[in-house]
């Protein structure tokens, strides 16, 4: 796989189709006269923030910006948590966790709620016809109760490579339980400087790493790999 190349190299060739002159300098076709698979292809090399603006311009670009695929080289999902106080005056608080997703320059954020998540399925929706992501990198906090509503995130996009970010044994854990319902994925783990390409048949040998529940694992030599 090769990263498109940047959009205005692209347009470059077709600035009078986009743009088009005036009266005077002769006549020029316009965006919508284009064959629709070199429409396309544009749209591909488009990124989110550029989407998110050009559907806002008029119902036709909306269109056309929903009825294409997106492709991104690279995409994260993370797991965070906020301190949430009830009021000013009342100290006591309590942990808030949420999903956010980041599309090229782009975050979105998820709630843990099927509101929001179905929130998040139609914004997609009117943003391309489907989300193609080279690597997406995953990161969980230790005591994450919601993977599944993350891994439903995931799956509304097609991805080539899907890597777990690790940073302690106990993540670990939790990720080497997840790969048996990944099938359909190529794995990797990222743990501190080092990246890994992960096989199912190597969960034996990453077993052995478990007792490391409470290390740091950082620049940690996986040799089994």
């Amino acid at each position: 796989y090769e990263p498109m190349p940047p959009i205005s190299q692209i347009l470059r060739p077709l600035r009078n189709v986009i743009f088009p002159k005036r009266k005077n300098q002769g006549q020029a076709m316009h965006l919508f006269d284009l064959p629709h698979d070199v429409l396309r292809e544009i749209m591909k090399t488009m990124s989110m923030k550029d989407r998110m603006r050009l559907r806002r311009t008029c119902r036709t670009f909306g269109n056309v910006v929903a009825d294409t695929l997106a492709i991104f080289d690279h995409a994260v999902i993370t797991v965070e948590e906020i301190q949430v106080y009830q009021t000013q005056e009342n100290t006591e608080s309590r942990k808030k966790s949420f999903v956010l997703v980041k599309l090229g320059q782009v975050w979105f954020k998820v709630d843990f709620s099927e509101d929001s998540f179905g929130h998040f399925q139609r914004q997609m929706n009117r943003l391309s016809s489907g989300i193609s992501i080279n690597e997406c990198r995953i990161k969980l906090t230790c005591d994450c109760p919601h993977v599944d509503f993350v891994l439903r995130i995931a799956r509304l996009f097609k991805i080539c490579l899907l890597t777990f970010v690790v940073d302690s044994g106990m993540k670990l854990r939790n990720v080497i339980e997840l790969f048996p319902k990944l099938d359909e994925y190529k794995l990797g783990l990222e743990i501190g400087r080092y990246r890994y390409s992960v096989q199912h048949t190597d969960l034996q040998d990453l077993t052995k790493l478990l007792p490391l529940e409470n290390c740091v694992l950082v620049g940690l030599e996986l040799s089994s790999i």
